[in-house]
Formats: structure tokens, sequence, C-alpha cells
């Protein structure tokens, strides 16, 4: 399987899996993360064509992830404020004074929203010097990984690009094919 990263740091793991028509839209294969060496995610099939889609967004946020107050906070009290910020339902404040108070912890959210990371969550805080990946298991149990500022994103970004290509290979292929039959 191709791994993106340092397992030890920050790293994607990833492989496509089938052929078929079905293959090229949807990419079918394997995900996981890796941080500390500790692997997050489950091992199972996924539809690597929704990273496509939900790269992006994580990656439009670099530069975006600084939280001077909670930088040098322990792991515990990052991820607390950021889950209470994106999910706290508070009657009495309005959806545009909520939506203020989350606006800079949305930027911090660091998994894309695949099936294989349901129950993970991972908070992404970086300042000038250096980056916080935290990350909560299933179970509740918290890691941390210090990392260099932006190692995440050129993580990301390289999946992106891999899977991008694979997507257009594969089309590519499939359209020769294609092409043949209507000969």
């Amino acid at each position: 399987m191709p791994i993106i990263g340092d397992k030890a740091r920050f790293a994607v793991e990833y492989q496509l899996r089938g052929d078929g028509p079905g293959q090229q839209r949807w990419l079918h294969g394997s995900l996981c993360a890796w941080a500390g060496g500790v692997r997050i995610g489950r091992d199972e099939p996924a539809t690597l064509g929704v990273a496509i889609g939900a790269l992006p967004a994580i990656l439009a946020n670099a530069g975006r992830r600084r939280h001077d107050a909670l930088m040098n906070a322990p792991a515990e009290r990052v991820f607390a404020a950021w889950r209470e910020a994106l999910y706290k339902a508070d009657d009495a404040l309005r959806y545009r004074e909520l939506a203020e108070i989350a606006r800079p912890f949305e930027a911090m959210e660091a998994l894309p929203e695949l099936d294989v990371f349901d129950g993970w969550q991972a908070v992404l805080l970086e300042d000038d010097a250096r980056g916080r990946f935290i990350c909560r298991a299933p179970d509740g149990t918290l890691r941390e990984q210090e990392l260099a500022v932006g190692a995440v994103d050129q993580v990301y970004a390289r999946l992106l690009a891999d899977l991008w290509d694979a997507r257009q290979n594969l089309r590519a292929a499939w359209e020769a094919v294609n092409n043949g039959w209507n000969q």
C-alpha cells in the first residue's frame, strides 16, 4: 500500500482496489492515517473518491489554524474547547453568534469526513513554529503528535494528487476500452 509521509510523525496509507466503470468515479479501496506510529481509522473498504471532495476543505484552512490561547494548552483542553465551539447547542445564542464562536475552530478539523474515520476526531493547531495534531480515538483516548508547520497539508495535498491521477488514469483506460467496443 502506498504510504505518503512518515508513520512515526504523520502519514496516510491507501490502496485502490477493483476495477470497472464505477471505479473511476468512486475509487474503491482502503485508507488510514498514522500519527506518532498509531493507526487512525478502521481497516475496512472505503470510497476514496469521496476524499477528492473532502480534502480540499482541509487544505483550504492552511494558515488559519492558529489559536494562541490554546497553542500551549494541554491536549484535553484543546480538544474540549474545539468540541464545545463546534457542537455546542445554546438556545440563548442565535445562529449567527454560534457561527462566530465556531469559525476559528472549524479550520482546525484535521480528518476528512470518510466512513473509515467514523468515531475518530482530530484537531490541528499551527503557529509560526510548530503544529499540534491531537486525535481522539473511538474509545476516547487522546493522542498528540508534534509536527512541522504544513506537514499535514503536504501529506493531504499529495494524497489528493494521487487520487486525482488515479481517477484520470482509470477514466482514460475505460474510454479506450469503450472506444474499442464501439468500433
